[in-house]
């Protein structure tokens, strides 16, 4: 009866709405599902219901009070939700923002949502060997580097992160979807290291290292440095060389990130004061109308 019934609410899913709900498990231990979504409990679908609008969400508050009645829990185990539509012309997505704009956060979102076939989720610096190798200097509080050299040491990182990861990605018919990108060496190594002599040079640079790249669609998350700095003060997971930089200069940062994130034609600034909730809601709708 049971089984029928879930059918039932699969065909909705599927069928008529497009809700890709491919294959329905039921299983009477509750944590196997927690443990693949990285909740605990009945928290899964609590998160299923919240994301999901009307009517759509009163299926799935039905679909889990029936599965709680019977001491049963559902564990899914292909989601394909449609906020991506991946059957759109696959683009290239990059979360931007100052420190503590809760990018990490957004990314591992939007991670849970997209089609692990047909989504790459990268970092910025890093992504591959030698970028994640480059990234530890970078960020490495004793590291002493003058901004030039930062500056070259950022473009190696984006080349082979290109070359190695997003190139491919996207002629593979891909989305992509990176945690900082070119914005992100604009607003430091620029704006906040007041280098604009640099400029010209980083334009000659960001060209070669993102030749055929189609345009970067930014989602910017923007916040006050002092939100954000008081943020990572409360993550207590050690402070990194920018971190460290005074307020000035990240005032700076969020300065030109807000002066360039529309630069592509493809750009959003979503106010990350909001709840995460907020912030995601936001951006997953933008990213959507992007792919129409």
């Amino acid at each position: 009866m049971i089984k029928d019934w879930l059918r039932g609410v699969q065909d909705f899913f599927q069928g008529r709405n497009g809700w890709p709900l491919r294959r329905v498990v039921l299983t009477p231990r509750r944590g196997d599902f927690g443990q693949l979504v990285g909740c605990k409990g009945h928290e899964p679908l609590l998160w299923l219901v919240s994301e999901l609008s009307s009517p759509k969400a009163r299926y799935a508050e039905l679909l889990w009070k029936a599965i709680n009645d019977r001491v049963l829990h559902c564990l899914l185990e292909t989601v394909h939700f449609p906020w991506i539509n991946q059957e759109d012309t696959p683009m290239f997505v990059a979360i931007e923002g100052g420190e503590g704009a809760g990018k990490d956060l957004l990314t591992e979102r939007l991670r849970r949502v997209c089609n692990p076939s047909t989504t790459v989720f990268t970092r910025e610096p890093g992504g591959t060997p030698t970028g994640e190798k480059l990234r530890a200097v970078l960020l490495d509080p004793e590291t002493d580097m003058g901004a030039e050299e930062e500056l070259l040491v950022f473009i190696a990182a984006r080349t082979a992160l290109v070359r190695q990861v997003i190139r491919p990605a996207l002629a593979e018919g891909k989305t992509v979807i990176s945690n900082r990108f070119a914005l992100s060496t604009l607003a430091y190594q620029i704006y906040g290291r007041e280098r604009n002599d640099l400029l010209e040079f980083l334009r000659q640079l960001s060209e070669r290292a993102t030749a055929g790249l189609p345009p970067v669609h930014y989602v910017l998350l923007d916040v006050p440095p002092e939100i954000g700095l008081r943020r990572v003060k409360q993550r207590n997971d050690g402070e990194t060389r920018f971190d460290a930089e005074k307020q000035a200069f990240h005032e700076r940062v969020r300065a030109g990130y807000l002066q360039h994130y529309m630069d592509t034609n493809y750009g959003m600034a979503i106010d990350a004061r909001q709840s995460p909730e907020e912030v995601f809601e936001q951006a997953i709708q933008r990213i959507r109308q992007w792919q129409q």
